[in-house]
């Protein structure tokens, strides 16, 4: 029975010598990796305790540190909430004082404008009397028009009258010479029916010859002929009659279109008037409301006090001069004297304000040097600390190499970046974007390791932190969470062996049956312990 599972047998002497053979070769194979595994334990062992000494003094030191550490945190805070503080009532104070200048500007500005109103209120007083005189020479004017306009449309309503007589009679001989008409037109219809019957009666005379006697026939045609040479003349008399009519009418008629179209001008004009006279009666309305709004006086009293030696013409030049003054000074403000006071009261309480602003921003300005000097002085000594501890963790690390953060702009501490150089063994020195993805996981987290060795945290959280890394550097990943085992507890997401090896707890999820999930927690030291027992 082999280690295997494998048996074998029934091969005689020869066979049992092969195997024995086989396991003396094992056994010296066995104890050549023995030795080898002894000198790796004594080699680990004194590592081990070279990194157990290394740690007691790291303790030591983390203690003094973490001391003085706490003592800088406290201060570092309370000078955080003092620069918050000064920060926010920095930018309160800058915006009052934005407001307050503009108020300022405001005064000032309302300040000349009150003085430039104040001095010229008599000029307005006087430029108003002015105005005064022109409204009643306005009003004298309008009146006068609106005479003219009611004589000129008493004018127009007698001669719409008479037209519209004119037009009636017109009318009415129309009428009367269309009925003349129609009589004459029956007057020549009849004529016309007796010329034809005269017509048909000499037919039958000229036919009836044989019958009747010569004289009797002689002289009825005579008569006929007669008869009918009398009612052609008639019917050219009618005809006459009727043609003078027919011109007659058609006169009549050009003129009745005549005087409705004069009729209708006429109408147009009166309304146009009536128009007029209502705007005429609006604005005499209006003057005699301004007059007794702005003046407190009625049309005659203004009238009385016009002077008898008024130049009209020169009187409108002057109130254009005025008006362009006035509309040049703009609005006349009655309450300046007060309102200079009051404007002038703000002015001096704004700029006490102001002063006291000026002040504080001094005072502020002093105080955010003394912070930038405190910030620097603080960033520098957690930059050296920082720096030291990094010099120290990479070597570890990776086994060998060195590595070392530098400023950009050494002389601009707040400004300035950080930059990391690092030379793994076997390589020169180089910054970190030429690395490999494994020497540059491994060089961030020996940065996070040094910035933990200065600076210790409760807890730590890292996702995947190593998964670019060797199992040999896996392992020393590992190993090295140790050290910070007393201060600090890591919770590391990982799908590494070596990471899970050195962990104390291990939380994972399982799916037993399809679609149902299952969390599992393992604490290892347990595990050491119950295989230590059995």
């Amino acid at each position: 029975m082999n280690a295997g599972g494998s048996m074998t047998g029934g091969g005689g002497k020869r066979s049992s010598n092969a195997h024995l053979f086989s396991q003396k070769k094992e056994e010296k194979a066995l104890r050549i990796e023995i030795d080898e595994l002894e000198k790796t334990l004594a080699i680990r062992q004194n590592e081990r305790a070279q990194e157990e000494s290394e740690r007691k003094e790291l303790t030591e030191k983390l203690e003094t540190l973490r001391s003085e550490g706490e003592d800088k945190r406290l201060a570092e805070k309370q000078l955080e909430n003092e620069v918050s503080q000064l920060s926010d009532t920095f930018k309160r104070l800058e915006r009052e004082k934005k407001g307050l200048q503009f108020e300022m500007d405001e005064a000032t500005g309302e300040e000349h404008s009150l003085t430039q109103q104040l001095s010229d209120v008599q000029t307005k007083r006087q430029q108003a009397d002015n105005q005064l005189n022109r409204l009643k020479e306005e009003m004298d004017q309008l009146s006068s028009e609106k005479e003219d306009r009611q004589a000129k449309q008493q004018e127009l309503e007698k001669e719409r009258e008479a037209i519209l007589n004119e037009w009636n009679e017109a009318r009415e001989l129309l009428a009367s010479s269309r009925s003349k008409k129609e009589s004459i037109s029956s007057q020549i219809s009849q004529v016309q029916n007796s010329i034809m019957h005269t017509e048909e009666e000499l037919a039958e005379l000229k036919q009836g010859e044989e019958l009747e006697s010569k004289e009797d026939l002689t002289e009825r045609l005579s008569e006929l002929t007669e008869e009918n040479d009398r009612l052609k003349e008639s019917e050219r008399s009618l005809k006459a009659s009727q043609t003078e009519l027919d011109q007659m009418v058609t006169e009549l008629e050009e003129t009745i279109h005549s005087l409705q179209d004069r009729r209708s001008n006429l109408t147009e004009e009166k309304n146009q008037l009536d128009i007029a006279t209502s705007r005429l009666d609006v604005s005499i309305d209006h003057l005699l409301e301004y007059l007794s709004e702005e003046y407190a006086i009625s049309y005659e009293e203004a009238k009385l006090n016009q002077p008898d030696d008024l130049d009209r013409e020169a009187t409108q030049k002057r109130v254009k001069l005025l008006k362009r003054g006035i509309e040049e000074l703009g609005p006349v403000n009655l309450n300046a004297i007060e309102e200079y006071e009051r404007v002038n009261e703000r002015h001096e309480f704004l700029a006490e304000q102001q002063k006291d602003l000026l002040e504080a921003k001094e005072s502020l300005y002093d105080t955010m040097e003394q912070m930038d000097s405190e910030v620097k002085k603080r960033f520098y000594e957690t930059f050296s600390q920082v720096k030291e501890q990094f010099a120290i963790v990479f070597p570890r690390m990776f086994g060998g190499g060195k590595a070392e953060l530098r400023l950009t702009d050494p002389d601009n501490l707040l400004e300035s970046g950080v930059e990391i150089a690092a030379q793994p063994p076997g390589k020169k020195l180089q910054s970190l974007s030429l690395l490999s993805g494994g020497e540059r996981a491994l060089t961030a987290l020996s940065l996070l390791f040094a910035i933990i060795e200065v600076r210790p945290i409760p807890f730590c959280i890292l996702d995947e932190a190593e998964a670019a890394l060797d199992e040999t550097n896996v392992a020393r990943f590992g190993r090295y969470l140790h050290n910070f085992a007393d201060d600090t507890q890591f919770i590391v997401i990982t799908h590494r062996k070596g990471t899970m090896e050195e962990a104390d707890s291990l939380y994972g999820v399982t799916m037993r049956e399809k679609g149902v999930s299952k969390l599992v927690s393992v604490h290892l030291q347990d595990v050491e312990e119950t295989v230590e027992q059995t």
